[in-house]
């Protein structure tokens, strides 16, 4: 009996097994336990029976025990169990592709003919392996795979443990069959090594346990496998990787790529044929019924293989890039020692289905559910067959318009008659396949760049800040490529790639940006060389679409006593689109002619005058001219003469409609927004925060940690909706070392609406550190990318060219009465948040309101200036506090001296209150009122207003409780009635805005005044052109208006400011474009130019390598200009001395009306433009034709006998020259 075995094994397996004989053989029959040791596998039978790519073949395994327990009497329910205990393996890469047996492919499916019991024991086989060692060696590198503990089983469709019997499903109807296997092993271990570089570094990576599910689907007439579905699960993956290694495994991959792509053509055609006839979707195609009609859905259709796929899922991967030991490869000192960078992924899922019908199905695919995706590669295949069906058809092969029947019946081309070239495309489009790459991750977090002098947690640099559904992943990319099965020569559709992105925040972060920057251009370039770009390798259709993305520039210094400082910039955008084809969705041709004819009607960007100049290089690249007008195709599509389509089977190529170019890029923006941030910590003395948004704080991770801050959010540029044309021209130029590559990037730039921009004091000087920050970072990006790839970088061209219809510029700063000086509310403010503690406050009002009044007393701020309201009002100018009449209303307002002290108390509680809830910081909106519950009706408190005072009305604070009473009851309110066009935008009498104010803020509704200029800008075209080191910006306009507001409410004026019409697309026919040769109001030109090597030489130098050594702390170890802002920053001292920069301006006014403003807006716009830092004078030159001025005094006279005063006006009617050199002289012309 153990004989009749033992030749029975001989004659099956001596088919794979070399040198196999029966002492090797050890059996126990009765028992079902064997084994069979020094096993030498037949390389070529192995090689075609495990279907390996014809790029690589099996040179040797083997197996030294191999362990065998079969429970005779049991099979139907327990599985053959066989135990390996050490497999070795040695693959090598062919130098040529290997002829494989892929025509037959009974023998690499085992086709052991009808699906039988044999089968089913056999697929239901346990295997386990102690370790398997898998080497692979090629011409380039060797690589050694290690796996141990694994174990191969089957399972339920569930996943499930039960008896084999479970394990498989079965469709009498199809004629198939189910098989679901899993997969396990503890550990992997991979490492790989150059075998031609000993410079490169090795490649080594650890993953912990991880599994694998297959599901296999057979035919049950011939035991034929017609799919496969294989997930990869991993749980965890930790991968840390230096720049060295990372372009070592770019050498690897790049050695083998060219044959790897080359056989999976090869093979892809010869599967997909075979593969075709088995897909549903085919089947119900060619019998024109639906592929899902079968009622009710089974088992079986649930867990059915409906296309071969193969899915890679973790639970998470963190990957850390580093720098190799040493210095930096980035020149910025706080980088010096190099950097770490974290990249964090969230439930990543990589799904590819290399077998897909192109016009199938996505419902069965694993868990997708992107109908938009779907939907436009539907469309865009329609738009395909459209074409080329139209192409063809301008030939002779169009039908005719009457054709005879065969039976001699006349049909017309309006009846039944057919099109031979659209039925010929219908037909061989019906077998377009596609290969599917889908990658999908549920959260991401990229963190800030480390260093080594500053060990802090991470902070992200891009995370996710909106709580999203399960289902949705916060990345959904998909890759699609086609081709058709066989050896079917026929044109193919362009490549796809479509990316979504779901709302995502950047913390822009210099050093991070500086680290990245100089990470991917050494391998960029280290690269360049061994993997140049193949022609058609850049050919595919992308579209990348971002909602709600969020950019944050935030400030991490601390101001002490500027509490309206911003704290961060949010850029904000409802959603981004990124494409290189033209669609309706994704930018028109007649959309780049809009702009190019915008940009033509003036004279910036073609013209010599000023600004521009002979030198100056052309800012519309002709490239987007031949775009707009269709002229720049890849090859021009020829004409066909035949009458059928075998005569022109050869010029009908894959490539045949890949004629438009895919380099010019377009990006819309619609529509983004910009907001400043102000963090809001304390609490006003009654209690009220005063904040116009509370959100929660984000912890580290970007993630919600439950604890809400307070924020003031500030409008900066109102939404707008804008749209980018991009090319990127890339030459190739010769020079010492060869040739090199110039990639000059030019941008058109549009907006369509009014551009709204309001800006602050505090705004203004956020933006100035902002500006020199980003500063900071475009030079050291520049000196990076010279040091890595060379001086050619500094040939690169950046020019950036728009236009704008209309701009808004609002100016936001407080009334002033004389000059600089602050009003006592500013004072009273600032006591009352030095004697709070930190967001409570202040446990014994009383002593505050005595400080307060300890203060005006000493200062006699309430004796030397009458406080006054504004006198425009009609209506009484003497109202009643309190309820009832008092008999000292009209009375001298001595008589109220007995009790001033009290009444001084009150008063200025008041105007505190209205001061701190009226604040420029807080919206009216938000505040709650305290008037009631701080005064009384009962109250003997009144206020008497001289309206016979000629410059306004004074404020005289009587009390008749003499004996004080309750705090409460003593309080008093200031309740003065005042007609709607009490505040105009111009006033016509002269009158101190600081009671004014005081007394508008503190009537119910809380409106807080402000003085607002608006500058109207119509008709802006800017230009920007940079190379290297130096830059150029170019700007006109034209016309200019100018608009004063000396005092509107806060609230009414963001009304205004957003409530306005937001679209007003420019039209080529719009009022404000002129021609070219059109004068202009505005002209300006800025050039800077910064010498690296002075820059260099000047931080290098040992005072400046002092400071450095001074200033960095353990605890605030960088120096870049976002964490070191201010005089003491060694990197703006350097920026300032190595930069040469000139102004010049233009200024015609000749066709504008006059402008008017108040002395008081002079001096708050003077105040508002004011910066915190000294800069270095910038030489300019200011050319004024035709200025005409008017300037109202509008500040209270030092004298109360002044008459008033008379309107001065300015008018240069010629010409008015205003220079001023590098030294800071000056002169007038």
């Amino acid at each position: 009996m153990a004989g009749i075995i033992k030749n029975q094994i001989l004659k099956h397996l001596s088919r794979y097994v070399k040198n196999l004989s029966s002492d090797k053989i050890n059996l126990s029959t009765f028992k079902g336990e064997g084994d069979l040791r020094n096993l030498e596998l037949d390389e070529e039978v192995m090689t075609e029976l495990l279907s390996l790519p014809t790029w690589m073949k099996l040179t040797r395994a083997t197996c030294n025990l191999v362990l065998i327990r079969i429970p005779w009497t049991k099979l139907k329910s327990i599985p053959i169990h066989l135990s390996l205990d050490e497999v070795s393996i040695r693959v090598e890469a062919c130098e040529e592709l290997r002829t494989g047996n892929l025509q037959n492919p009974t023998f690499a499916a085992s086709g052991f003919g009808k699906y039988g019991f044999v089968n089913k024991v056999i697929d239901g086989i346990t295997a386990t392996v102690n370790s398997v060692e898998i080497i692979f060696h090629s011409k380039e590198f060797e690589s050694k795979v290690q796996i141990s503990r694994i174990r191969l089983e089957s399972r339920a469709p569930d996943w499930s443990k039960v008896e084999l019997s479970g394990t498989r499903l079965k469709d009498m109807n199809k004629g198939e069959t189910l098989l679901f296997k899993e997969m396990e092993w503890q550990t992997l271990r991979l490492e790989a090594r150059s075998t031609s570089d000993s410079h490169l570094a090795p490649l080594r990576l650890l993953t912990n346990q991880a599994k694998a599910h297959i599901v296999i689907k057979k035919k049950l007439n011939d035991s034929q496998v017609l799919g496969c579905r294989l997930s990869l699960i991993l749980d965890d993956l930790i991968w840390v990787l230096t720049d060295s290694q990372i372009l070592a495994a770019l050498h690897f991959t790049s050695s083998l790529s060219g044959l790897v792509k080359q056989a999976t053509e090869t093979t892809q055609r010869i599967k997909a044929a075979r593969k075709l006839e088995s897909l549903p979707e085919y089947q119900a195609q060619i019998s024109q019924t639906s592929a899902m009609n079968r009622t009710p859905i089974s088992k079986f259709d649930i867990y059915d293989v409906k296309e071969t796929s193969y899915h890679f899922v973790c639970e998470k991967i963190d990957l850390h890039f580093c720098d190799d030991p040493g210095s930096g490869r980035s020149q910025h000192p706080d980088l010096k020692d190099g950097g770490a960078f974290q990249l964090s992924l969230t439930q990543v899922m990589v799904d590819f289905y290399p077998y897909h019908l192109a016009k199938g199905s996505r419902k069965h695919w694993q868990k997708y559910s992107n109908n938009t995706i779907e939907q436009w590669l539907a469309q865009s295949l329609q738009g395909f067959k459209i074409s080329l069906i139209e192409t063809l058809s301008t030939g002779s092969m169009h039908s005719p318009l009457i054709r005879t029947h065969p039976q001699g019946q006349v049909h017309s081309s309006l009846g039944i008659e057919s099109n031979p070239v659209k039925e010929e495309v219908t037909s061989r489009l019906g077998k377009l396949m596609s290969t599917c790459l889908v990658v999908k991750v549920q959260d991401l977090c990229i963190f800030r760049v480390t260093t080594s002098s500053k060990r802090t947690a991470p902070f992200p640099f891009v995370s996710t800040f909106i709580e999203r559904p399960k289902d949705l992943p916060v990345i959904h990319t998909e890759f699609c490529w086609y081709y058709y099965p066989g050896e079917i020569c026929f044109p193919l559709p362009s490549p796809k790639i479509y990316a979504y992105l779901h709302p995502v925040q950047i913390n822009l972060d210099v050093c991070t940006i500086l680290w990245l920057n100089s990470f991917l251009s050494n391998l960029h370039h280290a690269m360049e060389d061994v993997n140049p770009p193949e022609k058609n390798s850049s050919y595919v259709d992308v579209r990348l679409e971002v909602l709600m993305p969020k950019i944050i520039f935030e400030n991490t210094c601390e101001y002490t006593g500027q509490k309206e400082r911003p704290r961060a910039l949010h850029i904000q955008v409802s959603r981004v689109t990124l494409s290189n084809f033209r669609s309706s969705e994704t930018g028109t041709l007649h959309q780049l002619t809009q702009c190019i004819e915008l940009l033509q009607r003036g004279d910036l960007i073609y013209g010599s005058d000023f600004p521009s100049k002979d030198t100056d290089v052309p800012l519309l690249h002709e490239k987007f001219v031949k775009h707009a007008e269709g002229q720049d195709k890849l090859r021009t599509t020829k004409k066909l003469n035949c009458t059928s389509f075998t005569e022109i089977a050869s010029d009908l190529t894959q490539e045949f409609l890949w004629t438009d170019s895919r380099d010019v890029w377009y990006i819309n923006l619609n529509p983004c927004w910009l907001d400043f941030h102000v963090e809001e910590k304390k609490k006003d003395f009654t209690g009220t925060v005063s904040t116009t948004s509370k959100k929660k704080g984000m912890n580290r991770l970007g993630q919600n940690d439950g604890k809400n801050t307070n924020t003031l959010i500030y409008p900066f540029i109102d939404s707008l909706q804008v749209s980018l044309w991009i090319y990127v021209d890339e030459t190739d130029k010769e020079n010492s070392k060869g040739k090199a590559k110039n990639k000059n990037i030019h941008t058109l730039f549009s907006a369509d609406g009014i551009g709204r921009v309001q800006l602050t004091h505090y705004q203004f000087l956020f933006l100035m550190r902002m500006v020199e920050a980003i500063g900071e970072m475009s030079l050291y990006l520049t000196l990076d990318s010279k040091s890595i790839i060379g001086n050619d970088v500094l040939k690169n061209l950046v020019t950036f060219v728009g236009y704008i219809n209309s701009l808004e510029v609002s100016l936001l700063f407080p009334p002033t009465s004389d000059g600089k000086q602050e009003s006592p509310s500013m004072e009273i403010d600032s006591v009352i948040l030095e004697s709070c503690n930190g967001e409570t406050e202040c446990e014994n009002p009383n002593e505050r309101l005595e400080k307060v009044t300890e203060i005006f007393t000493k200062n006699h701020l309430l004796f030397q200036r009458p406080l006054v309201v504004n006198p425009l009002s009609t209506s009484p100018m003497t109202r009643s506090l309190g309820g009832g009449s008092n008999p000292n209303l009209g009375s001298n307002s001595g008589n109220g001296f007995p009790s001033l002290g009290q009444s001084v108390k009150h008063s200025l509680t008041n105007l505190a209150v209205s001061y701190k809830a009226g604040g420029l910081s807080t919206p009216d909106s938000e505040i709650v009122s305290n008037w009631s519950n701080i005064s009384s009706d009962s109250s003997d408190n009144f206020i008497q207003l001289d309206a016979g005072d000629p410059y306004g009305a004074t404020v005289s604070i009587l009390n008749t409780n003499v004996d004080g009473g309750d705090e409460t009851d003593n309080e008093i309110e200031v309740a003065v009635e005042v007609e709607e066009n009490i505040f105009v935008e111009e006033r016509s009498t002269p009158s101190p805005p600081c009671l004014s104010h005081d007394i508008s803020v503190s009537r119910a509704d809380q409106d807080t005044i402000t003085s607002v200029v608006t500058l109207q800008l119509q008709g802006i075209e800017i230009a920007q052109e940079g190379q290297g080191l130096n830059s150029t910006i170019k700007l006109q306009c034209k016309s200019v208006a100018l608009k004063e507001s000396p005092e509107i409410c806060w609230k009414d004026f963001q009304d205004k400011f957003c409530g306005r019409k937001r679209s007003t697309e420019n039209e080529i026919n719009g009022p404000h474009l002129g021609s070219p040769t059109q004068r202009r109001a505005i002209k300006l030109r800025l050039t800077q130019t910064i010498n690296d090597e002075i820059f260099s030489n000047i931080l290098n130098s040992d005072e400046i390598v002092t400071i450095i050594k001074e200033i960095s702390t353990p605890t605030s170890p960088r120096i870049n200009l976002t964490d070191r802002p201010g005089t003491i920053s060694p990197i703006r001292k350097a920026i300032q001395y190595s930069t040469d920069a000139n102004l010049e301006v233009k200024i015609d006014l000749t066709n504008e009306t006059q402008f008017q403003l108040h002395m008081s807006t002079c001096i708050g716009l003077s105040d508002l433009l004011e910066d915190e830092i000294l800069p270095n004078p910038i030489p300019m030159n200011i050319d004024i034709i035709a200025l005409k001025l008017e300037l109202i005094e509008d500040r209270p006279p030092p004298n109360i006998t002044s008459p008033g005063s008379i309107p001065l006006k300015v008018e240069i009617p010629s010409f008015l020259h205003i220079s001023r050199d590098q030294r800071d002289r000056k002169s007038v012309v």
